[in-house]
C-alpha cells in the first residue's frame, strides 16, 4: 500500500469507527483501490464479538452506515480520484487477509493456498484453524496432520462454511 493508500486508509477508518460504535458493529477490513477510470472504497464490517449464522449484519445497518460515510466522504473531500463506495460485510466465507482475521476465526474450517511447498509437498491446506499469532497459523489439515502457514507465503485464505 502507498503512503497515499494508507493515510485514506486511516481517515477512512476513522471517520467509519464512531458509526461502527453507535451500531454495535467493528470494521473487518477496508480496502482502497484507486485507479484511473473508477476507483473503489471497501469498507467491510461484521458484528461485534458474535458470530455464526444470524448474527450477521442487516441490509438495513449497511444501508445507514453506507449513506452517514456518504456523507462524511463528501464533507471532508480527500480521496484524490474517482472512486465507487461499497459498504458489505464479510459474508460466510470470510477472507483471511490479517493476522485479527486468523485470530477471530480460530477454530473455523479454513482453505489456505500458499507460495510455496509444505515441506511434505503441500501447496493447499484445508481443515481447522488451531492456532496462530503475527507471524503464522496452524492448520489441522483434513489428513489429521498439523501443518504452519507462514502468513508471508499464504497466497489466498478463506474460512469454508459447510452448506450441508
Amino acid at each position: 500500500m502507498s503512503s497515499s493508500t494508507n493515510s485514506i486508509h486511516e481517515r477512512l477508518e476513522s471517520m467509519v469507527l464512531p458509526i461502527c460504535d453507535e451500531l454495535e458493529l467493528q470494521v473487518y477490513d477496508i480496502e482502497v483501490k484507486p485507479s484511473s477510470a473508477q476507483g473503489l472504497v471497501r469498507v467491510v464490517l461484521e458484528r461485534k464479538n458474535v458470530a455464526g449464522p444470524g448474527t450477521g449484519i442487516t441490509l438495513a445497518e449497511l444501508t445507514d452506515v453506507t449513506r452517514q460515510l456518504n456523507y462524511l466522504l463528501d464533507v471532508e473531500d480527500f480521496i484524490p480520484f474517482r472512486y465507487r463506495l461499497e459498504v458489505t460485510s464479510p459474508g460466510v466465507e470470510r477472507e483471511l487477509s490479517k493476522p485479527a482475521h486468523w485470530e477471530r476465526n480460530l477454530g473455523e474450517t479454513v482453505r489456505v493456498v500458499l507460495r510455496e511447498q509444505t515441506p511434505d509437498g503441500k501447496i493447499v491446506l484445508k481443515g481447522t484453524l488451531v492456532r496462530s499469532d503475527e507471524t503464522c497459523a496452524e492448520i489441522e489439515c483434513e489428513d489429521g496432520v498439523t501443518r504452519t502457514a507462514n502468513f508471508d507465503v499464504v497466497k489466498r485464505a478463506r474460512t469454508v462454511y459447510d452448506f450441508s
